[in-house]
């Protein structure tokens, strides 16, 4: 195989195949991609496709796909950066282990040219960023047995979190004695700004009450971002399909919106309700929770305060109930804003090993010593979630 023949190539399709029960070479734990196959031809157009496996369910997904085209001078460094791998690796040993290449070279005469085997160490990892820099898909694992950055590759330079709640609330009675309906709007806006280093949280709760919270924090807006990105809670963002039904009296809805210094921007909307949030819709707010955390109340306003409840402090004890079974389980809470009918998430099982989500039937205060239960063995609500 020679380098000189560049100019003639009419395509190059790079496949890698592995036993997906080869999981230590991975650097994913529940999903992998155990085949991958690229090809560009000389025009510049790039297709990928990727097979998914899911350790966790035990069975082949979806497949990952990717179309687009890059510029034929870009294809040109491209095929001569594979060419000069063949070269290199023709003759090494193949280690079925590490998995398997398969790298086919059409000429535009319609030869063909088939390198199959491992991959010398030396030159892969040169090889492998030079393709990674020509073709800009996340996830692509090449030569040197790495992905690319799975979640993009791409550092997040702002987040913005939407929520609109539209109600339709009674009024007053008129005058022959119908009920007047006004709509009530209120809207919410967190934006993560990696630039300023800054969160700004607005809140309206009409045309004539804004609420505006901001936030400077250095060093530690780039930890949360990167944190979102690198434990992947920024991935498989798709909406479920549900089963709760909406309420024709009120819609409430959300919109994240995720850019990035030099991918496209990602978008997400839907119903803000259990059955069409996003997976990971917690684990997100939890993290930009736990930065914000940092600041407290202040002392301002709560300082005083809570030395002065010390004498007077009351429990506040809540009847909660699921849509699974009949059953009140009575938990214990801090959040002096609680109210019946909000929607919140408990502890569960023994250690409190799991979570659900249940509706606040009964909020009740109670002087320490006359809590109903033994309070070695309460346990407490973890997040009120929304308040219908």
């Amino acid at each position: 195989m020679s380098e000189e023949k560049g100019n003639t190539i009419a395509s190059i399709e790079i496949r890698f195949d592995n036993d997906p029960w080869l999981e230590d070479i991975f650097e994913v734990e529940d999903e992998i991609e155990p085949v991958q196959k690229l090809t560009v031809d000389a025009d510049g157009n790039v297709d990928f496709y990727a097979q998914v496996y899911s350790f966790v369910e035990d069975k082949k997904l979806k497949p990952r796909r990717f179309d687009g085209q890059i510029p034929v001078e870009v294809t040109n460094v491209l095929y001569s950066a594979v060419l000069q791998f063949i070269v290199k690796n023709e003759h090494v040993a193949t280690d079925y282990s590490l998995g398997l290449w398969n790298i086919v070279v059409t000429f535009i005469t319609g030869e063909k040219y088939q390198f199959v085997g491992s991959t010398d160490a030396e030159t892969a990892e040169e090889t492998s960023n030079i393709l990674r820099q020509c073709i800009p898909i996340p996830g692509l694992r090449l030569f040197d047995g790495n992905y690319s950055d799975p979640y993009g590759g791409d550092e997040i330079t702002r987040l913005t979190l939407n929520y609109h709640r539209k109600s339709k609330l009674p009024r007053a009675l008129s005058i022959n004695g119908e009920e007047l309906i006004t709509t009530w709007r209120y809207t919410e806006s967190l934006v993560i700004d990696g630039e300023t280093e800054t969160v700004q949280i607005i809140q309206n709760l009409d045309e004539d009450t804004e609420a505006r919270h901001f936030f400077r924090m250095k060093n530690r807006i780039k930890m949360l971002m990167d944190d979102l990105k690198d434990e992947g809670l920024l991935k498989d963002l798709d909406i479920p399909t549900g089963k709760i039904p909406k309420n024709p009296d009120e819609t409430i809805t959300f919109e994240l919106v995720i850019e990035y210094a030099k991918r496209d921007t990602q978008e997400l909307k839907g119903r803000f309700d259990l059955a069409h949030l996003p997976e990971n819709w917690f684990l997100i707010v939890d993290a930009i929770q736990d930065t914000l955390d940092n600041f407290g109340k202040g002392e301002i306003l709560h300082g005083l305060q809570q030395i002065d409840s010390k004498s007077r402090k009351k429990q506040i004890v809540c009847g909660v109930s699921f849509q699974e079974s009949d059953e009140i389980r009575y938990y214990i809470t801090d959040n002096k804003k609680i109210q019946v009918g909000d929607l919140v998430e408990v502890p569960l099982g023994y250690a409190n090993s799991f979570s659900t989500i249940g509706y606040v039937e009964t909020v009740e205060m109670y002087a320490p010593k006359d809590v109903p239960f033994p309070m070695e063995s309460a346990k407490y609500i973890l997040h009120v979630l929304n308040r219908h």
